[in-house]
């Protein structure tokens, strides 16, 4: 049997402490299914450990109400009777320990894709799946601006900080990704009026970003790739600066 099969012999069983040799045999050799078994066992002592309320209209509830109609007097009550409501209140406990597991497996996968996963930066595609998600989170158009606006804020000050390490493939990473930032991103919210005020600050913060990765160009000409990386990034800040003063003209 596979350990879905084994799972399914111990929740049928009576006695969780007393399985069948072939399921005990495999219990003992899976540390998973003897997690379970374990899981199952605990489950089972805490049920038994409720006080459950009698329904209204229970059998328990119906026979007492007819011992008192009968005012004392003694009635045959079939032992079939009480070994029948013993069978299900143990399908009750079954049930209920089956649902709570099931819950609590939910419970945990769930928790799982909730985990935020780590950011690729060291790839163009890692830094689009990043920008996507970070832009598309946003539930408004001026929230998706700020976020766009952040995200240029992130990648400037990550470039500065590479180049300052002559790291030149993560410096040529960022020129790239700034590029498609400031244009594709750029193009797409510029057309919204309610922008317009927002807009007009972006363009002011990129006119200045572009004097500053001039001066840093300059600054690192000894390193021809970090430079060209800088340079690209002062040209996307200026060519974003000039759409969205166009625009604001319109």
């Amino acid at each position: 049997m596979n350990c879905n099969q084994i799972r399914e012999q111990i929740l049928r069983a009576e006695n969780i402490g007393k399985l069948q040799k072939e399921v005990a045999q495999h219990v003992q050799a899976c540390p998973a299914c003897r997690v379970y078994q374990s899981t199952v066992q605990k489950m089972e002592m805490q049920i038994e450990q409720l006080q459950v309320a009698e329904p209204l209209h229970s059998s328990h509830i119906r026979l007492k109400n007819i011992n008192g109609k009968l005012d004392g007097r003694k009635v045959f009550a079939s032992p079939l009777f009480k070994f029948r409501r013993f069978e299900k209140e143990r399908g009750r406990q079954k049930l209920s320990v089956a649902v709570a597991l099931v819950a609590f497996l939910f419970a945990v996968v769930g928790g799982l894709m909730l985990i935020p996963k780590p950011i690729d930066r060291e790839s163009i595609a890692g830094l689009r799946v990043y920008k996507e998600s970070s832009i598309n989170r946003a539930n408004s158009q001026g929230k998706k601006w700020q976020a766009m606006v952040r995200l240029a804020k992130e990648a400037r000050t990550d470039a500065i900080v590479f180049a300052a390490r002559n790291d030149t493939v993560h410096v040529k990473l960022m020129a790239d990704y700034l590029e498609e930032l400031l244009q594709k991103d750029v193009d797409k919210l510029i057309s919204v009026r309610e922008l317009r005020d927002k807009m007009l600050d972006f363009a002011i913060e990129l006119g200045h970003s572009e004097s500053e990765f001039q001066r840093l160009a300059n600054l690192y000409a000894s390193s021809p790739e970090v430079a060209d990386s800088l340079v690209r990034i002062a040209m996307a800040s200026k060519v974003a600066e000039l759409r969205l003063r166009r625009a604001l003209q319109a």
